[in-house]
């Protein structure tokens, strides 16, 4: 009985965090239409590009040289923990875990800061791999 409780209390704790968090990030504002295109990371500039779904699908974004792509078809909150989750790549320097570790890395670092972004960018993955599987359920495959 008492581990419900906890779970529960971790819930709410995590609930009331991820509220606190996108009221302080200005709720569902479009980084796109904000963005002046250019980020500072590590002390170099780099280029932020928001690229249609064709042209990195089914990515929501890249991150290579100085250049962070996103997606521009994405939910705004989506669209701002990708563009943040890309521009941590750019800056992340260590070489533990190889690209399962560069993930991890920047999923931790972005989900700290922005926990509702992380919450839908997880769902909208999901809700793609879902629809996916559902599609090949229904042609036998």
């Amino acid at each position: 009985m008492k581990k419900r409780y906890f779970f529960l209390i971790a819930i709410v704790v995590v609930a009331a965090y991820a509220l606190i968090s996108d009221r302080r990030l200005g709720g569902g504002a479009d980084p796109q239409k904000t963005d002046p295109g250019f980020a500072e990371v590590a002390g170099r500039q780099v280029r932020v590009k928001y690229v249609s779904k064709d042209w990195i699908y089914p990515a929501f974004g890249l991150a290579f040289l100085d250049t962070a792509e996103v997606r521009s078809d994405l939910n705004p909150r989506v669209k701002r923990f990708v563009r943040a989750h890309e521009l941590y790549h750019l800056g992340d320097s260590a070489k533990w875990g190889g690209w399962i570790g560069r993930e991890i890395r920047a999923n931790v670092a972005c989900g700290l800061v922005d926990p509702t972004g992380l919450t839908l960018t997880i769902f909208a993955s999901l809700n793609r791999r879902l629809l996916f599987y559902w599609d090949r359920f229904k042609r036998g495959w």
